[in-house]
């Protein structure tokens, strides 16, 4: 059995370094959730992969490529793709001894917002076909591929839409256990104060300090990339979008009656980059989620890339 027990405050400082995957430098969209999904085992492995090899070469140094400001990992740094950080994981798998899944690991997990990023991407690559937003069973072999590619993030696509993934909260968590105290990797993080800091800012000053640095890598990375748009996904985004580009609540309207966003759903920030708030429609099926996100596509990701 694998066992890793994170140690707070360090290793919990320097996961909140890590931003996630993709093109960071010089890519089209830039995707945000709340937080990283993975098995249970997953989880204390991949808390170790990141400690261990993220960001890093064989030899355990930093990739100055794969740091934001080319320098300090503490002002972040990041995998180029999904399938890098999967390999990284294997790799520190075999080296501590732990037993590697049967599913290969490659795959990313199975994650719907991923696949929705992937449809997203696809669409406007190909010409607006609505077929990139039908139900899996309708899709041919080969569109099934390019989603399933697309879904590994690779920064090191040379032609196409560009994209990176960052996740609000540093912690991986699973479906499984719904709390981060059954995590035996995770037994020593405070939970109520993780989640008081990075949902409010508010509770115990540690973990409000992580929830502010975390917040300032991100908006330094939007201030000063190329991204023309930020998608933010998930219902509980609203608190941290709204510190992420103050304006938002002023710039996107909504009907909190009926939770609808009232189109378009953009705000934007000083350097001119869009961000572009999705809300989940589970207050409404019968839209559809392929459909909702296939609308939020049109209205407001198609015009920045005419």
């Amino acid at each position: 059995m694998f066992e890793y027990i994170l140690k707070v405050p360090e290793d919990l400082e320097y996961l909140n370094s890590f931003v996630g995957y993709g093109k960071f430098k010089g890519g089209d969209i830039l995707f945000i959730g709340i937080e990283e999904g993975a098995g249970r085992n997953d989880i204390e492995l991949g808390a170790r992969a990141r400690l261990e090899n993220f960001g890093k070469n064989d030899d355990g140094n930093f990739i100055s490529e794969n740091l934001i400001d080319g320098q300090d990992y503490r002002n972040g740094f990041y995998e180029e793709s999904g399938l890098s950080g999967a390999n990284k994981t294997i790799k520190c798998a075999l080296k501590n001894g732990y037993k590697l899944p049967e599913k290969p690991m490659i795959k990313i997990g199975d994650s719907p917002t991923l696949y929705i990023q992937a449809r997203i991407c696809l669409y406007l690559e190909n010409n607006y076909d609505a077929v990139w937003f039908d139900e899996i069973p309708k899709l041919n072999d080969e569109q099934k591929y390019k989603i399933e590619n697309y879904r590994l993030i690779d920064s090191n696509k040379q032609d196409g839409i560009t994209l990176a993934l960052f996740d609000w909260k540093p912690l991986l968590k699973n479906d499984t256990d719904k709390t981060i105290s059954s995590i035996p990797a995770f037994q020593k993080v405070n939970e109520e104060l993780y989640n008081m800091a990075f949902k409010s800012f508010k509770g115990d000053e540690e973990y409000i300090n992580l929830a502010k640095k975390r917040l300032e890598i991100i908006k330094n990375i939007i201030n000063h990339g190329s991204f023309k748009a930020v998608v933010l996904m998930g219902n509980e985004i609203r608190q941290f979008a709204s510190r992420l580009c103050p304006n938002v609540l002023k710039q996107i309207k909504v009907d909190t009656s009926s939770k609808n966003i009232i189109f378009p759903p953009i705000a934007e920030f000083d350097n001119g980059t869009k961000l572009i708030w999705t809300y989940h429609p589970s207050y409404n099926p019968a839209i559809g989620r392929y459909n909702y996100f296939k609308q939020i596509t049109d209205k407001c990701l198609i015009p920045l890339f005419k």
